[in-house]
């Protein structure tokens, strides 16, 4: 909880524990509450042991004991490991309303927690917000919305658990050398092994030769002989420590090997149905951490207008330019006003400023609508489009050369890695849907998503 560079609460590092096989005394899982409580009393230097009784006359007494234990940590890691704890009990847990609260991780590295706002849910970084510094990427760390990274992430998960050769082919590159490290291994207990039996063989002609060659009352003899047995048998317990440390790495490479066997015979096995996934099934299936990349483009006031909306909502695209024959096609539609007489510039900024996404206010005292403010070319634009005219403009305009409107804004590239539990799937699949598993083995996503998401709203 002390070195770690994200938010971990009491409930995570309990899990984590469990996850390692640690226990209680009792043979119990460690929860949240109990794993303080213990990590508190350790911090404290001491323990009490207070016992309660009868003596001699009867009279209930009470006794207490306390004996004081070696410091666990030092003073300056105790106190960071109290604050962590003191944050931790803060921090809301994976399982919030939000998807990747305290997963998604700002370009300044500082992790991201979800809020509502007026607007809608947004995604915001804490970067000056519980302890957490402001450094110079911070600029680029603007608000992105909920529900437009929460698709795109689980869109991710879905397309990686849908593939099984995708699949297939992380858990054999995420083995990398092991394979060869065991055989390795093998190779070298199988040395070891005849190295011991030869020296231990050795050892006793030795010293059978060295006893038949000393008198049995010559002290220096005899000094000889144990100096030389202490030598054999000290050469020997060296080979089989070495033996030990090299049989240690083989079982830990072979619990790798055995896990990834276990893991590819899981994935031919998931249920890739992951669209009735309810929030909170997403929530037990992830495990992922969402790391933005790049600054991607936030949104601006602009691009709300319910012209821009429309041609969203529609497809519709917007012409690149008005011809002077394409504009005799709508002169008659497009209606002046009696200040405003010639509208087509005025038309035509329209147009422009739709493209664009730009602000109404970046065309005042414009001499393309004659110095006019910019509420002239607003009210104008608002009018033709209340009217039904600037619909029909473009229906008399087609076919002509358009372009799409902008998005509200641009997702930012993210870079997706983590795991998901197979074993979730193969479960729910047969409880039909319903139901939640614990337990399993991981798979590693270790996915990369890559250029930039635009997911107009």
């Amino acid at each position: 909880m002390i070195d770690s560079p994200e938010p971990v609460t009491r409930e995570d590092a309990a899990r984590h524990l469990n996850a390692l096989g640690y226990r209680t005394r009792r043979g119990k899982e460690w929860e949240g509450g109990n794993l303080v409580s213990r990590v508190m009393a350790c911090l404290k230097g001491y323990v009490e042991f207070t016992f309660a009784g009868e003596n001699e006359d009867g009279e209930e007494i009470t006794t207490s004991f306390r004996i004081d234990l070696p410091k666990p940590l030092p003073d300056d890691r105790a106190e960071a490991l109290r604050a962590a704890i003191a944050r931790g009990a803060r921090v809301k847990s994976k399982h919030s309303k939000y998807l990747l609260s305290n997963r998604l991780i700002s370009l300044c590295g500082v992790h991201r927690t979800g809020a509502s706002t007026a607007d809608g849910r947004y995604y915001r970084c804490m970067a000056g917000r519980q302890g957490h510094p402001i450094n110079e990427r911070h600029e680029d760390c603007w608000e992105i919305p909920v529900g437009e990274v929460d698709t795109a992430v689980w869109a991710e998960v879905k397309a990686l658990l849908s593939d099984k050769e995708k699949l297939h082919k992380l858990v054999e590159e995420s083995l990398g050398s092991v394979p060869e490290r065991a055989e390795s291994y093998r190779r070298r207990v199988t040395e070891l092994d005849a190295q011991i039996e030869k020296k231990r063989s050795s050892r006793k002609r030795k010293i059978a030769l060295l006893l038949a060659s000393v008198e049995d009352d010559d002290e220096d003899d005899t000094r000889l002989v144990e100096e030389l047995k202490a030598e054999l048998k000290e050469q020997e317990a060296e080979l089989a420590k070495e033996r030990e440390r090299v049989a240690e790495w083989l079982h830990e490479v072979e619990g790798q090997e055995g896990r990834a066997k276990a893991m590819l015979a899981m994935i031919d096995k998931v249920d890739v149905r992951l669209d009735d996934f309810s929030f909170e099934q997403k929530l037990d299936l992830l495990d992922v951490r969402v790391q933005i990349t790049g600054r991607g483009e936030p949104r601006h006031k602009g691009l709300t207008d319910p012209i821009t909306d429309w041609h969203r909502e529609t497809g519709i695209t917007i012409p690149t330019e008005i011809t002077d024959e394409q504009w005799r096609q709508v002169r008659e539609i497009i209606s002046p006003s009696r200040q405003w007489r010639d509208v087509r510039d005025g038309f035509v900024m329209m147009l422009h400023k739709i493209r664009t996404g730009s602000n109404w206010k970046d065309y005042d005292c414009s001499e393309r609508v004659g110095g006019r403010g910019w509420a002239a070319l607003y009210r104008r634009a608002q009018y033709w489009w209340g009217s039904g005219e600037y619909e029909r403009a473009l229906e008399a305009l087609a076919p002509y050369k358009g372009v799409a409107a902008p998005p509200l804004y641009v997702l930012p590239p993210m870079e997706v890695t983590g795991s998901a539990d197979p074993k979730y799937t193969v479960t729910r699949a047969a409880q039909g849907g319903s139901g939640h598993a614990g337990g399993g083995e991981d798979t590693n996503c270790n996915h990369t998503k890559t250029g930039e998401l635009a997911y107009p709203r």
